[in-house]
C-alpha cells in the first residue's frame, strides 16, 4: 500500500491527498538534465507511476492527475525552470499525453488539462522564438512514443493566429509535426498546406510570416515552406498592414531566400493577383513594384500588365503607366507590352478619358526623367494612335468627333511626333476624318467635293499652307468621291459647276484634291476607250460653257490639263484622229499660248513636237495610207498647224516624191480612170486649206493606185509563173501593200513605179488584162431580177432539202444585215425567196480594203419574194462580203429568208497558154529558166500575132503541125 502525501489543490481549495508515486512524478521538474535524459526520467516515473496505480486499484488517480498537471504548470510558469525548458518542452507534451489518458480513463472535466496546453503552447512559442526555430526538438526517436504524443493533435487546436506570438506558436508545432513526420515515416507526407488549411483566421500580415519564417528558417531546412502553401497563404493572409513596407518586394526576396521557382509561384499567384485588383486590395505603387519587379520576363510581364488592364479602370491603369514611367528605367520588355496593351485597354475609351488621361500625362512630361522621355512620349504615341485608328473608323464612337474635338487631337498628336510634322500617322488619321470622313453616302459627289473644298479653306493656314498636300493626302482617302467617268459628269450641270468653282478659293490643297480626284478617276477608264470618254467629256465642257480658256478658270484648267496629260499625251496618235475633242485640244493649246502656271508647259510643247514630227511625216508621204483616208474624214491636226513650219518641212523633202507615176498611155487606157496630178505643194496662209487640199490629193493617188493594182496584180501573178524576172519580188509587194496598212504611200508609190516600169514594154498589155479578165474590179453582170411565179415555191423546196442551213429570220419592227464571205476573182451567183409576204431589200458587195468600199447590187422595197425568186449576178477582183439587208421595221410579222450564193472562179484561158507555151518551146529549149522582160515581151507578141493569124486563115501548115500539142486536153476547154 503506497503512502500518501497530501498537497493543496489550487482547483479545489483544499488539501488532497495523492499517491507517493504521483510525488515521484512531481519531483521530476525539479531535474535539470537534457532532453533525452529528462525524457527518459520521465518515461520511468510514468510507468512506475502506472504500475503502482494498478496495483493499489488507482484509488487516488484523480488527485494524482491533478497533482501532476499542477506540477506542470507550475514548471512551465515558474522563471527559475525557463532556462532549461528549451531541452525539455517536447517532454511536457509526452506528460500531457499521460494526463490526458488518465483523464480520459476517470471521465473526467479537461478544464485542468486545457489550462496545461495552454500553458505548454505559450511555453512552446517562447522556446520557438528565443532559439530562432532552433528548438523545441523531438526527445525521443521511438515512432510508438511519438504516434502516441500526438503532435498534431496540439496543432489543430491552433485555428488562429492573432499575433507574432501565435505564429512562433503555430511554427513551433510544424516543425514538430514535420519531425514527426519524418519519424513516423507513413505513407502520405505531412505537407505545410495541411497545417496552414486549418486556421480560419489571419489577423497578422503575410509580410509578418514571412518576415517570421526567414528568421527560424533553419528550424525548417528538412521542410521547407512550398509554393502551394505560399499561393494559399497570399490568398488568405493580407499582404501587409503597413503602409510604408514595400510587399511584394519582401515576397520577391523570400522567393529567392527559399529558391523556389518564382515563375511557376507567378504564374499560380496571377488569378489571386487579378482577384486583388478586382477588388482594390493592392495600392498602385505595390502593383507597379510587382511588375517591375516581373519586367525582366516577358511573358510574366505581359500576364500581369494584361491582368491589371482588364480589371482596372482607364485611369487606374493610366496611373499605372505614369507611376512606372516616373520611378526607375523602362525597359524594352516594358516599352513594348506597354505599348501594347495599353493601346488595346484605351482604344474604345471615352473622348473625355482620354483627354483626361492625357492631361495627367502632360504634367508628368516635366518632372520625368531624361532617360525616360523619348519612351514615354513613344508610348503615348502608339496609345493615341491605337484610339483613334479605334474611334474614328467604328462609326458607333466616330460620330463624337466634332470638327473641334479633331483639331484639339490634331495638336496632341503634333506635340508627340519626334518632327512636329503632320505626315506623322496619328495626324494623317485626323487629317483624313476631318476632311474626308464628314459627309454622308446618300450625297450627290459634287455637293460632297464642295463640302471637302470648304472643309479645306478651314484648316490652319499657318501649319497647313506650308506643307504640300500630296505628302499628307493618301489615294484610298478619295475612294468615296471618285467620279464615275463620264456618267458622272453629264450629272454635273453648269450652275452646280459654278458653284463647285467658286468654292475652292484657291486653296493649295483643294486644288491639289481637285487634281488628284480627276486622275484617279480617269485612272479607271477602259484605255480602249479613252477617245470615246474624251470626247463625251469636250461635249461636257461645251455643255457648261467652260470650253474657252479663262486665265482664272482654275479647275478647268486643272480637268483639261489632267485629262491631256492622262489620255491624250499619252495616245497622240488615236486621238489625233478622235472625233468631237477639239475644244479640249484649243483649250489645252491657249493655256500653253498664255504660259499658264497650271499647265505642264513642257509637256505640251512635247506633245505639239510629236504632232509636228506626224505631221512632216504626213507631207513627206512617209505616213500609212490608213492615215491619210482618216485624215480626210476626221482630223484635229488643223489645231496644230500655226504650231507648225509647213514651209519649212516641204523644203526639206525631195520634190520628185510629189509626181505622180509616170505612166503610158497604154496603162492608162487600161485603168481607165483620169490620171492624178502631181501634188501640189505651194504654200498659201492659209495652212488649214492647204493641209487639207493635200490631203485630198493623196487620196486620190491612193485611189488610183487600188484600181492599179486590182488590174495589174494578176497580170504580175501570170509573169511570175512565166519566170519573168523581178515578177515574184513585184507580187510579194502587192500583198504588202494591200495586207499591210502600215505601208507608207512613197513605199507604194515606188512599187506602183516599179510595175509600171516592168509593164512598159508590153505592147499587147491591154489584150493580156482582157484575156486574163482583170479589167475591171467588180462588173454587176446581171443585175437582180424576179423570176415567174411558178419557180418559186420549187426553189425553196429545193433549198430546204439541198441547203438546209441558208436561210435567216427577220424579227417585226427590225432590220438585219446577213453577210457572207466572197473570195477574190470570183463569179458570183445568188438567190433569195421569202416564205411569206413582201420584203424591203437591198444586195451589196462591200470590198475588203482600208477604206470598205460598197457596190449595190439590187435595192427596192416590198420585193414579192412570197411569190417569185430575186436572182442576179455580180464579178469581182476582190474578196469581200456579199451582205444582204431586209428593212423590216415597219413590218407586223417576222420574215424568213431563204438565200443560195454559188460561186466560181474567173475562167483561164488555157487556149492562149496552149499558144505561148508552144511559142515558148520554139525558142526557149530551157523552160525553167527566168525569162528577161523583152524576150517575154517578144513572146507574148507573137503568140498574140499567131493567134490572129489563125483567126485570118493566113497560117502555114507547118505551123499547123504544132498546134496539135495545143488542140489537146485541157486547152480546148
Amino acid at each position: 500500500m503506497k503512502s500518501l502525501i497530501k498537497y493543496a489543490s489550487r482547483w479545489f481549495k483544499s488539501e488532497k491527498e495523492i499517491s507517493e508515486a504521483a510525488n515521484y512524478i512531481g519531483s521530476v521538474f525539479h531535474d535539470d538534465s537534457d532532453e533525452q535524459s529528462f525524457f527518459d526520467v520521465v518515461f520511468a516515473k510514468f510507468e512506475n507511476y502506472d504500475q503502482l496505480s494498478q496495483a493499489h486499484e488507482n484509488k487516488t488517480l484523480s488527485e494524482d492527475i491533478d497533482f501532476i498537471i499542477q506540477c506542470a504548470i507550475d514548471s512551465l510558469t515558474s522563471p527559475e525552470y525557463l532556462p532549461r525548458q528549451s531541452k525539455q518542452i517536447y517532454t511536457f507534451f509526452y506528460i500531457y499525453r499521460r494526463a490526458a489518458e488518465y483523464n480520459e480513463y476517470k471521465r473526467r472535466c479537461n478544464t485542468q488539462l486545457k489550462e496545461f496546453q495552454e500553458k505548454l503552447l505559450e511555453r512552446l512559442g517562447h522556446v520557438f522564438e528565443s532559439t530562432k526555430g532552433c528548438d523545441p526538438n523531438l526527445s525521443t526517436t521511438n515512432k510508438d512514443l511519438i504516434e502516441r504524443i500526438d503532435i498534431r493533435q496540439h496543432l489543430a487546436t491552433v485555428i488562429e493566429i492573432k499575433d507574432i506570438e501565435k505564429l512562433n506558436t503555430f511554427f513551433a508545432l510544424c516543425k514538430l509535426s514535420f519531425q514527426s513526420s519524418l519519424v513516423i515515416n507513413s505513407n502520405i507526407r505531412l505537407q505545410w498546406i495541411d497545417m496552414v488549411l486549418k486556421i480560419r483566421q489571419w489577423n497578422i500580415s503575410l509580410i509578418d510570416f514571412i518576415a517570421r519564417y526567414l528568421d527560424c528558417k533553419t528550424a525548417f531546412e528538412q521542410c521547407p515552406l512550398d509554393i502551394t502553401a505560399l499561393i494559399y497563404l497570399t490568398r488568405t493572409v493580407k499582404l501587409s498592414k503597413s503602409v510604408d513596407m514595400p510587399p511584394f518586394d519582401i515576397l520577391h526576396n523570400f522567393l529567392n531566400e527559399l529558391k523556389l521557382d518564382y515563375k511557376e509561384f507567378y504564374n499560380q499567384f496571377l488569378i489571386i493577383f487579378d482577384e486583388g485588383i478586382k477588388k482594390t486590395f493592392y495600392k498602385q505603387s505595390y502593383v507597379c513594384q510587382l511588375l517591375r519587379i516581373l519586367s525582366t520576363d516577358e511573358d510574366l510581364f505581359t500576364k500581369y500588365l494584361s491582368a491589371c488592364a482588364s480589371s482596372m479602370s482607364p485611369d487606374q491603369l493610366w496611373g499605372i503607366f505614369l507611376n512606372l514611367s516616373m520611378n526607375g528605367d523602362i525597359n524594352e520588355i516594358m516599352q513594348k507590352h506597354l505599348s501594347s496593351i495599353l493601346t488595346q485597354r484605351m482604344q474604345n475609351i471615352t473622348i473625355e478619358t482620354f483627354k483626361r488621361c492625357n492631361g495627367r500625362s502632360n504634367e508628368f512630361l516635366k518632372q520625368i526623367k531624361d532617360e525616360n522621355y523619348q519612351i514615354f512620349v513613344g508610348i503615348l504615341d502608339k496609345v493615341l494612335h491605337g484610339f483613334l485608328n479605334k474611334q474614328l473608323n467604328d462609326q458607333q464612337y466616330s460620330y463624337y468627333f466634332t470638327d473641334y474635338i479633331l483639331k484639339e487631337f490634331l495638336n496632341i498628336a503634333l506635340r508627340l511626333s519626334p518632327t512636329h510634322s503632320l505626315q506623322h500617322p496619328s495626324c494623317l488619321l485626323i487629317i483624313r476624318h476631318l476632311l474626308f470622313k464628314r459627309d454622308n453616302y446618300d450625297i450627290a459627289i459634287f455637293e460632297k467635293i464642295k463640302r471637302l473644298f470648304a472643309r479645306s479653306n478651314s484648316l490652319d493656314r499657318n501649319l497647313f499652307q506650308t506643307v504640300e498636300p500630296a505628302s499628307i493626302i493618301k489615294d484610298e482617302w478619295f475612294i468615296d468621291y471618285m467620279f464615275h467617268i463620264p456618267n458622272d459628269w453629264f450629272m454635273l450641270s453648269r450652275y452646280d459647276y459654278d458653284d463647285l468653282a467658286a468654292a475652292h478659293q484657291n486653296n493649295s490643297w483643294s486644288l491639289y484634291i481637285w487634281s488628284r480626284l480627276i486622275q484617279l478617276s480617269l485612272s479607271k477608264v477602259d484605255t480602249n476607250k479613252w477617245n470615246e470618254t474624251v470626247a463625251q467629256l469636250n461635249h461636257w465642257m461645251i455643255n457648261v460653257k467652260r470650253d474657252k480658256y479663262t486665265a482664272n478658270d482654275t479647275l478647268t484648267i486643272i480637268f483639261v490639263n489632267t485629262v491631256f496629260d492622262m489620255a491624250i499625251s499619252k495616245n497622240s496618235k488615236s486621238v489625233l484622229f478622235a472625233p468631237n475633242i477639239g475644244s479640249m485640244l484649243k483649250y489645252i493649246l491657249d493655256a500653253k499660248q498664255n504660259n499658264d502656271k497650271l499647265i505642264d508647259i513642257k509637256q505640251v510643247d512635247d506633245f505639239i513636237q510629236k504632232v509636228n514630227e506626224s505631221i512632216k511625216d504626213i507631207l513627206s508621204l512617209n505616213s500609212t495610207r490608213k492615215t491619210y483616208n482618216d485624215l480626210l474624214c476626221i482630223s484635229n491636226f488643223s489645231c496644230f498647224l500655226p504650231f507648225c513650219d509647213l514651209k519649212a518641212m516641204l523644203i526639206s523633202s525631195d520634190p520628185q516624191r510629189y509626181k505622180f507615176p509616170v505612166t503610158p498611155l497604154q496603162i492608162l487606157a487600161i485603168v481607165s480612170d483620169d490620171r492624178p496630178n502631181d501634188i501640189d505643194i505651194s504654200i498659201t496662209d492659209q495652212k488649214e486649206t492647204f493641209f487639207c487640199c493635200f490631203i485630198q490629193q493623196v487620196v486620190k493617188w491612193l485611189e488610183w493606185f487600188d484600181k492599179f493594182i486590182d488590174i495589174f496584180q494578176h497580170v504580175i501573178e501570170w509573169l511570175r509563173v512565166r519566170k519573168l524576172q523581178r515578177a515574184e519580188q513585184l507580187l510579194s509587194d502587192i500583198h504588202t501593200i494591200k495586207d499591210d496598212s502600215m505601208t507608207n504611200v512613197i513605199k507604194a508609190k515606188t512599187v506602183i513605179q516599179d510595175i509600171i516600169d516592168l509593164l512598159k514594154p508590153f505592147k499587147n498589155l491591154h489584150r493580156l488584162c482582157y484575156l486574163l479578165n482583170c479589167m475591171n474590179s467588180f462588173e454587176n453582170s446581171y443585175p437582180g431580177t424576179l423570176t415567174s411565179h411558178d419557180q418559186w415555191k420549187s426553189h425553196i423546196e429545193e433549198l430546204k432539202r439541198v441547203h438546209s442551213n441558208n436561210t435567216f429570220t427577220v424579227a417585226a419592227n427590225a432590220k438585219y444585215e446577213h453577210p457572207h464571205s466572197i473570195g477574190a476573182r470570183r463569179v458570183v451567183h445568188w438567190s433569195l425567196a421569202c416564205e411569206r409576204l413582201e420584203c424591203n431589200i437591198s444586195i451589196e458587195y462591200r470590198i475588203n480594203t482600208p477604206r470598205t468600199k460598197s457596190y449595190n447590187c439590187f435595192s427596192r422595197q416590198k420585193v414579192p419574194l412570197d411569190k417569185k425568186v430575186l436572182k442576179g449576178e455580180f464579178k469581182t477582183q476582190r474578196s469581200g462580203n456579199l451582205v444582204i439587208t431586209i428593212d423590216n421595221q415597219t413590218g407586223g410579222a417576222p420574215r424568213t429568208i431563204w438565200y443560195q450564193i454559188k460561186t466560181m472562179h474567173f475562167s483561164t484561158c488555157h487556149l492562149f497558154d496552149g499558144f505561148f507555151s508552144m511559142l515558148r518551146q520554139q525558142y526557149f529549149q530551157q523552160s525553167n529558166e527566168n525569162i528577161q522582160v523583152t524576150d517575154l515581151s517578144d513572146l507574148i507578141d507573137r503568140a498574140f500575132e499567131f493567134i490572129d493569124s489563125l483567126l485570118n486563115g493566113d497560117i502555114t501548115l507547118e505551123d499547123m503541125e504544132y498546134l496539135k500539142t495545143v488542140f489537146h486536153d485541157k486547152n480546148i476547154d
